[in-house]
Order: structure tokens, then sequence, then C-alpha cells
């Protein structure tokens, strides 16, 4: 999966979300290598916990209607995918 550049700061109100609601929200930072989950403080976003797993973001935050898979992949999750399909990437 290919993922677009991204030149807006992580905290701007419309940098790309995979899960947002009114008060949360998960994104994938710019090098694409973890899920950082934002709370909102009036029109700011404010970073809270950094995770480089889907799973343990969804265990840690049970309140969260997250869905039980990413959305988006990270790097490491992408390649890992890759692996257990036998796909070797030319590596």
């Amino acid at each position: 999966m290919y993922h677009s550049p991204i030149h807006l700061p992580e905290t701007h109100p419309d940098y790309p979300s995979v899960y947002a609601d009114d008060r949360h929200r998960v994104i994938v930072c710019v090098d694409h290598i973890q899920y950082i989950l934002q709370k909102r403080k009036g029109k700011q976003w404010h970073n809270r916990s950094y995770l480089s797993e889907w799973e343990p973001l969804c265990r840690h935050n049970p309140r969260l209607p997250l869905p039980s898979e990413s959305p988006m992949l990270l790097r490491h999750e992408i390649a890992r995918q890759r692996r257990c399909e036998g796909y070797d990437g030319g590596a």
C-alpha cells in the first residue's frame, strides 16, 4: 500500500486520521512507524500515547470503538504481512 506524503503537523486539525470522534483520534505518524492516540483540547489535538501495533492500542483503550484491524498498516506491519504471504519484495 502506498501512502502519500503528508505536509501537515501531526497535531493539525486536518491531519488524516484512521479513527476519530469528538474527543479522540488515532493517526499514523508521518514516518508510518507508529500509531498516535490524540485527545482534543479546544481546537488543538494533543498526543497521548504512541504504539507500534494496533492490537495493544485497542486493548489499552477499550472505551474507544476502534475496529479490530487497523484501516492503515504501518511499514513494519506491511513487511510482516508480505513475509507471511511468502512475498519477499526483492529483499
